[in-house]
């Protein structure tokens, strides 16, 4: 047959098929995400689906069939993996349907928090300081329509957007953007989310996980990581260390946080040594900052496996055993027990069940910045983190803590010791005055000056710092402007 006669045998007709069961559509995304997530931290999943609170963006709105809810599966699950325990779930979710169903809008606001570097001046996204010790987070500005340029601003060109979407979708956009960025109004209601959930998307270090994340590159194949494995704890150590400095961590990270179906207890104690060795590695990029693990997700996985451990003791030595043999300089282990010790916000739900008691965890503290203080021949500033890790529920300083990092000054590293003694009090200006570590330490600025008096020295660092104390003793205390030179002091920076 000729083409004309082909075409002709085409029907072409609009069929309106009858709406698929929002029912079906929901519990198809809680099954699938959940299998490919797992369901161990799946609360605000649960929430979104199925208990929805008031002013939340519905989820049925946007999911119209099968093919709609497989798309969003397959787009998010990589990520969430990745980034699950580091991020507000609901608000990663929501940004998502953003992106998918949104695309203007998430790329405006993509652009804006990935390309300002001057984040006080930026066209929409505004840094607000608040009085909450989580510091800069991102607000919505709906007054700035224009930048200081005269140009259109960012604000605007969603403004335009959404006056061009059917109501129906307008008040959906309006609702997902109040959920990721609170209006700037300090009596806002929404302005409870600041103090929180320090992962929730407007706080500035949090940008990148949000905006930036990588799911393309695996980096550590899983042949590689089966081999690592199955060679022993040295071999593993060894790798762990390499492909931390080769940048690969994110990878490691999203392996030990889904990997929960431990074959049996050898496997679950092997893989539990790797997440420590892990965590304390430093990172490639900055030699003064451990990777850390999420403790929550850590506190899951040590309370989940109690199970290879019919006698308690046995589970309790496993883990005494662990934190004090498979580390380095032990910084994590002290930080992560001290925080379970003092009950930090966020733990409540799963901290009843700790294998150790506070007592046993202080104790075990101590012992960590003992076997800390052997290995390291300069003070840095995770030594005080350290210290502080020995402070008792209420805050009390251990007196014999404080005593081992004393002797450590007097006897291998009194120059680092007196530039954590001073803390710089001014952004602007050259202005010092002692750091409250003093009192921490000793107790008193006099038993300080005994300290510096017993420990006297005839190199410049030591002779530099005996001025500032001078002139600040000629001050009456308080700060005073100095220009340290030896002592590498740290200084505020207005960069």
């Amino acid at each position: 047959h000729g083409y004309d006669s082909y075409l002709e045998k085409i029907i072409q007709q609009e069929i309106q098929l009858p709406a698929f069961p929002r029912s079906i559509l929901k519990q198809t995304l809680w099954n699938e995400l959940n299998n490919r997530i797992g369901k161990q931290q799946n609360d605000w999943l649960e929430t979104i689906l199925f208990n929805t609170p008031y002013g939340w963006p519905t989820v049925e709105y946007y999911f119209k069939n099968l093919r709609d809810v497989y798309n969003f599966i397959n787009h998010i699950s990589i990520p969430l993996i990745k980034l699950q325990g580091d991020i507000n779930e609901a608000q990663f979710f929501y940004l998502q349907i953003l992106r998918l169903f949104h695309s203007q809008i998430y790329q405006i606001i993509e652009n804006d928090v990935l390309n300002n570097d001057n984040w006080i001046n930026a066209k929409y996204l505004t840094i607000k300081t608040y009085e909450y010790t989580v510091g800069e987070v991102i607000v919505l500005q709906e007054k700035d329509i224009h930048d200081k340029t005269g140009n259109t601003s960012n604000m605007f060109l969603i403004q335009e957007i959404i006056s061009n979407s059917t109501e129906i979708d307008k008040d959906k956009i309006i609702e997902i953007l109040q959920i990721l960025f609170p209006y700037s109004s300090q009596h806002d209601s929404k302005q409870e989310l600041l103090i929180k959930d320090h992962r929730q998307i407007f706080y500035k270090a949090n940008f990148k996980k949000y905006f930036d994340y990588n799911i393309s590159d695996i980096e550590i194949t899983s042949n590689e990581l089966t081999v690592a494995f199955n060679g022993g704890i040295e071999m593993l150590s060894d790798k762990i260390s390499i492909w931390v400095k080769e940048g690969k961590y994110e990878t490691l990270d999203a392996y030990f946080r889904n990997k929960r179906d431990y074959k049996n207890k050898n496997d679950f104690e092997l893989h539990f040594k790797a997440i420590i060795i892990y965590a304390n590695q430093f990172r490639p990029e900055d030699n003064t900052r451990i990777i850390e693990f999420n403790h929550i997700i850590l506190l899951e996985i040590i309370n989940q496996n109690k199970k290879f451990y019919p006698e308690t003791n046995r589970y309790t030595q496993f883990l005494l055993d662990t934190f004090q043999s498979y580390s380095n300089l032990y910084i994590f282990n002290s930080l992560f027990l001290a925080n379970v010790a003092k009950g930090s916000s966020g733990y409540s739900r799963i901290i009843g069940d700790f294998p150790l008691t506070k007592k046993s965890i202080l104790n075990l503290n101590f012992e960590l910045l003992k076997k800390h203080l052997l290995r390291i021949t300069e003070i840095q500033a995770y030594t005080f983190w350290m210290f502080h890790s020995c402070d008792d529920e209420n805050g009390n300083k251990n007196d014999e803590a404080a005593k081992l990092i004393i002797d450590f000054a007097s006897q291998k590293d009194l120059k680092n010791f007196l530039r954590f003694m001073v803390t710089h009090s001014s952004l602007d200006k050259e202005l010092f005055d002692l750091s409250e570590l003093v009192i921490q330490l000793f107790h008193s600025e006099d038993q300080f000056m005994l300290f510096l008096k017993k420990n006297r020295r005839k190199n410049a660092y030591y002779q530099e710092f005996m001025k500032y104390i001078n002139k600040r003793n000629e001050n009456l205390g308080g700060s005073v402007e100095f220009p340290f030179k030896e002592i590498n002091v740290n200084r505020w920076s207005s960069n």
